[in-house]
Parts: C-alpha cells; sequence; structure tokens
C-alpha cells in the first residue's frame, strides 16, 4: 500500500497534467491520467492556495498557486461584493485560514 498524505490536494504528473487527489498521492506513485489514459508517475506535489466559499449557496472557488497576496487580494474581492460571506483559504496541510464574516477580519490594502 503507498503512503499517503493526510489530507486532499493537487498533484503534477510526468505528463504534466495537474490532478486533484483525497487523499493525495506522494511524489513517485503511479497515477491514471484522464486525459491520457495511461498511468503516468507524480512528480510534484502542487502546494498551492485554494479559496472555497464555505456559504452554503455560492460556489465561489479558486486555485491561486503560490501567491499569498493575490489569494488574498481574490479573496477580498469575492467579500466586497457578497460581504456576509465567508471564505476558506486553503494552502497545501497548513491549517486553513478563514476569512470574513466575523472570523477574520479583511484587510483591505490600497496602492499609494
Amino acid at each position: 500500500m503507498p503512503k499517503t498524505s493526510a489530507r486532499a490536494g493537487r498533484v503534477r504528473l510526468s505528463c504534466d497534467h495537474i490532478y486533484e487527489y483525497d487523499p493525495r498521492p506522494i511524489v513517485g506513485d503511479v497515477v491514471y491520467c484522464r486525459a491520457h489514459r495511461d498511468y503516468y508517475p507524480v512528480v510534484l506535489n502542487a502546494v498551492e492556495w485554494h479559496l472555497r466559499c464555505i456559504t452554503s449557496h455560492c460556489r465561489y472557488g479558486a486555485y491561486l498557486g503560490d501567491d499569498k497576496p493575490q489569494a488574498m487580494r481574490m479573496a477580498g474581492r469575492h467579500l466586497a461584493k457578497f460581504p456576509s460571506h465567508t471564505i476558506k483559504a486553503d494552502y497545501g496541510d497548513q491549517e486553513p485560514l478563514i476569512i470574513g464574516s466575523a472570523q477574520m477580519p479583511l484587510l483591505i490594502v490600497t496602492n499609494p
């Protein structure tokens, strides 16, 4: 049985496709690529910011790579449109951030 990480996550295969698995396989595991209809090894655990609105009726979500400022800007943009919503921001295996709706105050950053 191959080792797995504790949480779901995205991985890059040697064919350059990125997929999300739950639980996330580790580098070196061989997994199925749906685009190529064949098996390829995992070459990278894609650690990136994933934003999800956890308000029951909202479908907002975005993968934003390793850019935390961009992730916070995108969360701010969504919360500016919908102030009563709540965003869950995941980054790898770290504890997720809960932003908005009185959980974590949103800091509005403006360029001088």
